[in-house]
């Protein structure tokens, strides 16, 4: 009887329900980093004076060190940093989000994406917290080794620049932006953004390239949208493994970008990063290169980065 009742009053003394995803902040630097690392945390920020983790309730009562929670949130609501002007602001932004911590003129709000979004609106500055980081030790090993080139390599590369500006033109560029932003839209809940992805699609097999797609899921008035990220590969000869990657986001977006009925041709956002993409493709893939290079349009950019932040999660779990 007196272990059911000590482990009641442990159940009890918990201030958090043993279910859900929690946002924790860890003072930093970490008194116990090895124990830490080895839980597998979500690492989603370090900055100056702490870290911030996304971990489970189970995993929290195991953690080796002090930590607060800021709160708990749902896989519909998004976490973003605000930065905050004047302390009257914050009212403003509790009417779209809730506040979670604040410090150095900066709130760490959560809530659904489609609300906070608007804040942008306001003029509010915004910033993703990312799902996942690497640890230290991680960035540093895919920091690639500082090596100067020789002369040969250097004079190799200055000649394939020289070969392709030679046979660049404007008209060209001029062309892709015309045919992007003639679309009218290229929101990411539009029709069009479908007839986009295959005009990337068809371009980039024109150059001869493998092509794929790399789909996503994104949610909008309750209903679930699939959206799809276009990768352009052009195989290195000698060290395919290595890769380099060329991005821009292909959608588009006009004052609220959870409106997909509103004309948004986006000539500079993005037209314009597209067909800079699409004409590298096109020149570059006449060339052949020792490391791979990828040219990668991202979709579900104007909603937080989406498409972009869902083919970077894959690429690191693939290590």
């Amino acid at each position: 009887m007196k272990q059911i009742v000590l482990i009641s009053l442990m159940v009890l003394s918990l201030p958090f329900p043993l279910k859900g995803e929690y946002l924790i902040k860890i003072p930093y630097p970490l008194e116990k980093q090895q124990e830490i690392e080895k839980m597998n945390l979500n690492l989603r920020y370090v900055g100056k004076d702490f870290c911030l983790f996304s971990a489970s309730a189970e995993l929290m009562v195991k953690i080796p060190d002090t930590y607060t929670i800021l709160g708990s949130y749902s896989e519909e609501e998004e976490i973003f940093f605000v930065w905050v002007k004047k302390p009257e602001d914050l009212g403003v932004i509790r009417k779209y989000g809730q506040v979670l911590y604040f410090f150095n003129q900066t709130a760490i709000i959560k809530g659904k994406i489609e609300e906070i979004i608007k804040l942008s609106e306001q003029g509010f500055k915004l910033k993703l917290l990312p799902e996942r980081i690497p640890w230290s030790e991680q960035v540093k090993y895919f920091t690639p080794a500082i090596r100067f080139k020789s002369s040969a390599e250097e004079t190799a590369d200055t000649q394939i620049i020289k070969e392709i500006l030679q046979n660049f033109t404007t008209t060209q560029y001029v062309e892709y932006i015309q045919y992007l932003q003639g679309l009218e839209t290229r929101y990411s809940f539009s029709p069009k953004i479908q007839e986009t992805k295959d005009y990337l699609v068809n371009k980039f097999q024109e150059f001869g390239l493998s092509v794929s797609t790399f789909p996503f899921a994104l949610k909008y008035n309750n209903q679930d949208y699939t959206l799809y990220n276009v990768i352009a590969t052009l195989s290195g000869e000698t060290t395919p493994k290595k890769e380099y990657i060329l991005c821009a986001h292909y959608d588009s977006t006009v004052d609220n970008p959870y409106d997909p009925m509103v004309s948004a041709p986006g000539a500079d956002d993005n037209a314009s990063g597209i067909s800079a993409l699409l004409l590298a493709a096109k020149y570059l893939s006449q060339k052949k290169f020792n490391s791979t290079i990828k040219f990668v349009c991202f979709a579900g950019e104007e909603q937080g980065m989406k498409g972009s932040q869902s083919y970077a999660k894959e690429m690191y779990n693939q290590g």
